[in-house]
C-alpha cells in the first residue's frame, strides 16, 4: 500500500494505492475512511478535524465488487495553537501576625475563678 500526503495550508491531500492481489493466497484487504484517519493520526501525529472528500467506494486489493485499488481524500486539520508557558506564581513570605488583645467574653470558668482569687 502505498500512502502519498501533501500538506497546503490546513488542508491535506492523501492518495492511497493498493495493489492487486496475485493470487488466491493473499487475503482480500479493504480500506475504507476510519482506517486511514488511525494511521494518519497514530504514525503520522496529523490532527484531522473533518474529512472534506472521499472516494465514492472502498478500496481493495480485489477487483470483485467494482473495488477501486485507488483514491483520493481531502482532509481539514486542526489549526495548530501555539502553546503558551504557564506562569508559576511567585509566593511572599508571609509577615508575622500580630498579637491582638482579645475581644471575647471570658468564659464562666475563668470569671468564677477570678472572683475566688478576689476573696482571699
Amino acid at each position: 500500500m502505498k500512502i502519498k500526503k501533501t500538506i497546503k495550508d490546513n488542508l491535506l491531500k492523501v492518495v492511497v494505492e493498493i495493489p492487486l492481489r496475485d493470487s488466491i493466497d493473499i487475503p482480500k484487504t479493504y480500506f475504507h475512511t476510519k482506517d486511514l484517519i488511525n494511521i494518519l493520526t497514530e504514525k503520522h501525529n496529523l490532527k484531522i478535524s473533518k474529512t472534506l472528500k472521499s472516494p465514492a467506494t472502498i478500496l481493495s486489493n480485489s477487483r470483485r465488487g467494482f473495488k477501486e485499488q485507488k483514491g483520493t481524500w481531502l482532509f481539514e486539520l486542526q489549526p495548530e495553537v501555539p502553546t503558551q508557558k504557564k506562569k508559576t506564581k511567585t509566593t511572599r513570605p508571609r509577615s508575622p501576625r500580630k498579637k491582638t488583645t482579645s475581644t471575647k467574653k471570658p468564659t464562666l470558668r475563668n470569671r468564677i475563678s477570678s472572683i475566688a482569687k478576689n476573696k482571699d
